[in-house]
This record gives structure tokens, C-alpha cells and sequence, in this order.
């Protein structure tokens, strides 16, 4: 991959993480999250988005750091791999702890990446 593709593949990360953001405004419980198949589903694909975006970066990059970079594609693989025991507190933990601060880190990355 080229310079642009990581830009790219960060890119993909901020979109798919403001989509989680659209996909649960207005849900402020985890009771109103965990009731909507929907939402969940959608919640579930985006993060597998943004945990294959990482991986690829890895690939191409490893000197970029992201927080929580093993931990996002932990959870990609427990979504994947066994999701009949996927901990939903967990991804309800993630969308509202941690989806914004991850948009301003890679948000930062990509200007840091661009100069």
C-alpha cells in the first residue's frame, strides 16, 4: 500500500466510527441499545470496520499508534468468531466511552500522516 491508502484506511475508521455515532443518537441506555436489533447489527459491523482498518494500517505502518489498537481487534474477533457470547456491556462500553475519542485521535493522525 501507498501513503494514500493509510490516509485512506484511517479515513475508513473516522467514517465508520461517526456512523456508530448516527446509529445511537438518541439511545442513551444500554437497555434502549441492546433492544434494537438493528442498531446493534449495524454498531457490530461498523466496529469490524474499523478493526480491519487497523490491521491493515498495522501492515503497512507499524510505526502508527493508535490507542487501544489490540483491544479493538480483540473485540473484532470475538464479534466474528464467537459472537453468540459477545459481552453487548462491552459494546455498549466502547460506543459510549470510547468512539469519540478515538475520531479526534485519527482525526490527528491523519493530519499528523498528510504532512
Amino acid at each position: 500500500m501507498q501513503h494514500n491508502r493509510v490516509v485512506v484506511l484511517l479515513e475508513d475508521i473516522v467514517i465508520a466510527s461517526k456512523a456508530i455515532l448516527s446509529h445511537t443518537n438518541g439511545i442513551t441506555t444500554y437497555h434502549g441499545f441492546v433492544t434494537s436489533r438493528l442498531v446493534f447489527s449495524a454498531v457490530e459491523r461498523e466496529l469490524t470496520i474499523i478493526a480491519e482498518a487497523i490491521n491493515k494500517i498495522k501492515k503497512e505502518d507499524d510505526k502508527i499508534e493508535l490507542t487501544h489498537a489490540h483491544q479493538i481487534v480483540g473485540l473484532r474477533n470475538r464479534l466474528i468468531h464467537d459472537y453468540a457470547n459477545t459481552n453487548k456491556e462491552i459494546i455498549w462500553g466502547v460506543v459510549v466511552k470510547h468512539i469519540k475519542p478515538l475520531i479526534t485521535e485519527v482525526e490527528h493522525l491523519i493530519k499528523n500522516y498528510e504532512n
